[in-house]
């Protein structure tokens, strides 16, 4: 019977936990249009950022091209509208990405040399950003680690702990010691919707590119945009429940015990 309260206890409050994150996830996280007047003044992006539904008509005026956008070395790009993205860019090496979002966007992107937001590493990394909403991200670490983030309905499941993150995601706290300055931003980092901004050599791409969350997150001090996201998941406000489960636990049990006592 104490195994069973004990159980059932647990798991309340670890679902308390994972929805405080998922709930908190529309709270801190801005839409894509109050993110585009923010990121004008640094990137100079105001020109070629539009909302999530002007995205497609933007894209043209950067890469020249409106409904298919070869990249580089042939790559192959279709681009539809936000809401039913449905995008296959192979790979020059082979590499598939697959993607998927909260609006069942289905993407495959792959990188050749940082083609316009996907940028693997010197070591090959494969490195797989979300569309636009980003919700359902597959990031691996710099030794191949992975990490995968499921959509929303299903990331209380899915989230590694809150030491894995600082690990796995280059963005929640290591990413403010990689960033360049602020008059280095544009040939470094390309812009969160994909626009198509100098990149560096490939040699230079680990320190200097963040992920597309990361780079929402922890551009916050330049550019203003702390009151939007609070964390790449909204984990940084909400994930700490999770770590204050391990001091709560233990009362609560020690309370159940108590009744259990009293019940004999």
């Amino acid at each position: 019977k104490f195994l069973d309260v004990y159980t059932h206890m647990s798991s309340v409050l670890g679902l308390y936990t994972h929805m405080s994150s998922v709930l908190g996830l529309y709270t801190h996280m801005s839409s894509v249009l109050g993110l585009y007047t923010h990121m004008s003044s640094v990137l100079g992006l105001y020109t070629h950022m539009s909302s999530v539904l002007g995205l497609y008509t933007h894209m043209s005026s950067v890469l020249g091209l409106y409904t298919h956008i070869p990249s580089v070395l042939g790559l192959y790009t279709h681009m539809s509208s936000v809401l039913g993205l449905y995008t296959h860019i192979p790979s020059v090496l082979g590499l598939y990405t697959h993607m998927s979002s909260v609006l069942g966007l289905y993407t495959h992107i792959p990188s050749v040399l940082g083609l316009y937001t996907h940028i693997p590493s010197v070591l090959g990394l494969y490195t797989h950003m979300s569309s636009v909403l980003g919700l359902y991200t597959h990031i691996p670490s710099v030794l191949g680690l992975y990490t995968h983030m499921s959509s929303v309905l299903g990331l209380y499941t899915h989230i590694p702990s809150v030491l894995g993150l600082y690990t796995h995601i280059p963005s929640v706290l290591g990413l403010y010691t990689h960033m360049s300055s602020v008059l280095g931003l544009y040939t470094h980092i390309p812009s969160v919707l994909g626009l198509y901004t100098d990149i560096p050599s490939v040699l230079g791409l680990y320190t200097h590119i963040p992920s597309v969350l990361g780079l929402y997150t922890h551009m916050s001090s330049v550019l203003g945009l702390y009151t939007h996201m609070s964390s790449v998941l909204g984990l940084y406000t909400h994930m700490s429940s999770v770590l204050g489960l391990y001091t709560h636990i233990p009362f609560v049990v020690r309370q159940v015990w108590k009744i259990s006592c009293r019940c004999r």
